[in-house]
């Protein structure tokens, strides 16, 4: 999504911290008539319950740390199994903050991570 496309929709930013605050900032100053609303767990365990009210709503700090997490292990992934394996989780991990399920365990997520790791060993024992 370009920035350009956020015009006009409404934008939840989940988590209140230091990136939050920099990205509703960076999003008001820019687009001053959107609107942009925060909401953390100090609101209550109930916070995230109208997420869906909104086009668009990121958990910016999970996200960008898994992205700066890909481009760091990029140009090492082909050092040995266990550093491949750990590039490819960390493209499920973007992917997986990307679609909102990045704090929540969901069934599939330890046969993905041993089937990972399999597929990573089998390929650099070749």
């Amino acid at each position: 999504m370009k920035l350009k496309e956020i015009e006009g929709k409404k934008i939840l930013i989940i988590g209140s911290g230091v990136e939050g605050l920099a990205a509703r900032e960076y999003l008001l100053r820019h687009f001053p008539s959107q609107r942009v609303d925060m909401v953390d767990l100090k609101d209550g365990e109930d916070y995230l319950d109208h997420q869906m009210e909104y086009d668009l709503a990121v958990r910016l700090h999970f996200l960008l740390m898994a992205i700066a997490i890909t481009l760091v292990a990029t140009p090492r992934r082909n050092d040995n199994w266990f550093v491949f394996a750990f590039w490819e989780l960390s493209i499920y991990n973007v992917f997986d903050e990307l679609m909102g399920g990045g704090d929540s365990y969901v069934w599939y997520e330890l046969p993905l991570l041993v089937i990972i790791l399999f597929h990573s060993w089998y390929k650099f024992k070749k």
